[in-house]
C-alpha cells in the first residue's frame, strides 16, 4: 500500500486512537496507516483534543554501531522493523524482555539502502552530531542509558544545529509545520509553566553495549502538549498511550 492510498482511504474511513499494550492496538489497525509522530503533531495544530494523549508512532527508531560511531536510523512506518506483520509477535516478545528487539539482516539492509537517498524513507544520524547530554550529567558513575538534547519552543528558530535541528522537523514536520506546532505548543506549555521540548536518544556508549553486534530497534514515543517530548526509546504495554491509524475492516 503506497502513500497515496493510504491517504484516500484515512480519508473515507477516519483514523482512530486505539489504547495500548502495542499487539492489541496493532491488531485492530491496518499496519500501514499507523500514524508518524509529524503527521499526528499536524493534526494536533487545529485538533486541541489530540494534545493530550501519548502516542507509540509509526517511525522506526534503529540503532547501529558503523566504524566505532553509535548511529539512530529514523524511519517511516513503511521500514519500521517493529511493525512489520512478519516481525509483530516477536518484536513486542524481545521488547518485553529487553525493551529492544534485533533488527533481521534484510530489514537493516533495506533501511541502509533508503537512508543512502536523498528523500528516502529513513535518515541516518551519527549520535556524537546530535550532542546528547547523559540523563544522569551530575552523576557519572550512574548507568546512563539515556541522553537527550532541549530546545526552548519561543526560541526554536535558534536551533542552527543541523543534526538535532533535521531530527525535531522529522518528529514536529518541517518548513511552515514546524512552526505552527512549535508556536502551538508555546501557548499550551507556558501555561503549565514548561517552556522546552526534549528529545530522548539512547546515549551512544549504551549503543555500543547493545548494538555492537547486530543492530537494534526500540519504539517511538510521543509526549502531549503538556509534557512535550519525543523518546526514540519508546514503550508499550502502557494504557495511557495510543496508537493511531485506520481500524482494520
Amino acid at each position: 500500500m503506497d502513500e497515496q492510498q493510504i491517504e484516500q482511504l484515512i480519508a473515507e474511513r477516519g483514523l482512530t486512537n486505539a489504547p495500548c499494550p502495542l499487539d492489541e492496538a496493532y491488531a485492530r489497525l491496518i499496519p500501514e496507516s499507523i500514524q508518524e509522530a509529524h503527521k499526528i503533531q499536524r493534526e494536533r495544530i487545529k485538533d486541541t483534543g489530540l494534545r493530550k494523549g501519548f502516542f507509540i508512532v509509526g517511525n522506526g527508531c534503529v540503532y547501529n554501531v558503523e566504524e566505532g560511531e553509535s548511529v539512530l536510523y529514523f524511519t517511516n512506518t513503511a521500514l519500521n522493523p517493529i511493525l512489520k506483520q512478519e516481525n509483530i509477535a516477536d518484536a513486542v516478545s524481545q521488547i518485553r524482555r529487553n525493551k529492544y528487539c534485533i533488527v533481521k539482516p534484510e530489514d537493516f539492509s533495506l533501511i541502509s539502502k533508503e537512508a543512502a537517498k536523498e528523500n528516502g524513507g529513513a535518515k541516518r544520524y551519527v549520535l556524537s552530531d546530535l550532542r546528547l547530554l547523559p540523563m544522569h550529567e551530575d552523576q557519572p558513575l550512574l548507568n546512563n542509558e539515556y541522553g537527550s538534547y532541549k530546545f526552548y519552543h519561543p526560541k526554536y528558530g535558534e536551533l542552527n544545529n543541523e543534526s538535532q535541528r533535521s531530527l525535531a522537523e522529522q518528529v514536529h514536520g518541517q518548513g511552515e509545520q514546524f512552526a505552527e506546532v512549535l508556536e502551538a505548543m508555546i501557548n499550551k506549555v507556558l501555561l503549565s509553566f514548561m517552556t522546552k521540548e526534549k528529545i530522548f536518544i539512547l546515549y551512544p556508549p549504551f549503543v555500543k553495549k547493545i548494538a555492537n553486534d547486530s543492530p537494534m530497534a526500540a519504539l517511538g514515543w510521543l509526549g502531549d502538549f503538556g509534557d512535550p517530548f519525543f523518546a526514540c526509546i519508546g514503550r508499550l504495554d502502557n494504557v495511557n498511550d495510543c496508537v493511531r491509524g485506520v481500524l482494520r475492516p
